[in-house]
């Protein structure tokens, strides 16, 4: 029985140990590549995005916006008409608004952070490419 419990404590510190090594590879938001989807905007009109929201696991959506004078992002209230379909237990993604103010390029990068831990690194969840004619 001890060996058992020493056998789960020593996968446990390997997982634990996994998991810091994989945070300490996309230890900053900046330093990842990943594809950027291109959002392509006239000056004055939005765009909606549909994030996948992981907030019950601890983690907490953020995002970085490169050029705000370009484009500004809010965060919004989910539709009526996408949460009367969904079931319980389902989870609820987070709804954007993107605007585009000015004539420009302004990248957006989404991604997680664990709550109650400022200095944790952001895991990225996805990017854009905003294009504003």
């Amino acid at each position: 029985m001890i060996a058992v419990a020493l056998i789960c404590c020593k996968n446990s510190l390997h997982q634990q140990k996994q998991a810091i090594k994989n945070d300490s590879l996309t230890s900053s938001v900046k330093n990842y590549d990943m594809e950027d989807e291109k959002i392509i905007l006239e000056k004055g009109t939005t765009h909606e995005l549909f994030i996948p929201n992981r907030g019950t696991s601890g983690l907490q959506l953020v995002f970085d916006l490169s050029d705000s004078s370009v484009a500004s992002v809010d965060r919004k209230e989910l539709p009526p008409d996408i949460t009367k379909h969904l079931k319980p237990g389902d989870p609820l993604p987070a709804y954007y608004v993107v605007k585009g103010n000015n004539i420009g390029e302004s990248k957006l990068i989404f991604s997680e952070r664990r709550v109650g831990m400022p200095d944790s690194p952001n895991l990225p969840v996805k990017s854009y490419l905003i294009i504003v004619n």
